[in-house]
């Protein structure tokens, strides 16, 4: 019985924000019999979580949207953050870019946050002065952990090289 010509997701996404009464749920529970061991509704709970989350962080964001700083983290984390991963990781050539999301991982998530450095060199990039160059920076407090230098395998045209900048990127282990 196909009421409309498209797919069972298609559709499952158009319709995924209504939200039905009491009396509709009745009347289909009405018309479709129970299938006993058979869950009703197998993304209650996911659903139930992320709409915890965006409760919660919308209640954290109207406490803190007047905070220039807590803007700006924001901001750079949905820009250049990792999101896919289970930690706080942020991709930038920019030591101050690295360290203004240092600080503020450690002021509005863990004070006491561990941060890796890794670099991704391209080739032409001299290690030595990479290396060199991210150990001095004047990092707030403790100094992430340098580690896992790469080297890309691309060739790179002289015109490249001479504006390949190592590519660092920092995350929060704990995260």
């Amino acid at each position: 019985m196909d009421l409309l010509p498209v797919g069972k997701g298609t559709l499952a996404g158009w319709c995924k924000d209504i939200r039905l009464s009491e009396e509709q749920i009745k009347a289909i529970k009405a018309r479709v019999p129970s299938q006993k061991g058979v869950p009703r509704d197998t993304q209650r709970t996911p659903r139930a979580e992320i709409e915890s989350i965006r409760n919660a962080a919308a209640i954290e964001a109207a406490n803190r949207v007047q905070d220039p700083f807590w803007i700006a983290g924001v901001v750079m984390y949905w820009a250049e953050g990792t999101k896919a991963k289970p930690r706080l990781e942020l991709t930038n050539s920019d030591p101050r870019a690295l360290k203004l999301f240092i600080s503020w991982t450690r002021r509005f998530h863990s004070p006491e946050a561990e941060f890796v450095l890794d670099l991704h060199l391209h080739e032409g990039n001299d290690e030595t002065e990479a290396r060199r160059f991210w150990a001095s920076r004047a990092w707030s407090r403790r100094s992430p952990l340098l580690r896992d230098l790469r080297q890309a395998s691309r060739n790179w045209s002289p015109e490249e090289q001479s504006h390949s900048r190592s590519l660092s990127c920092i995350h929060g282990e704990e995260f």
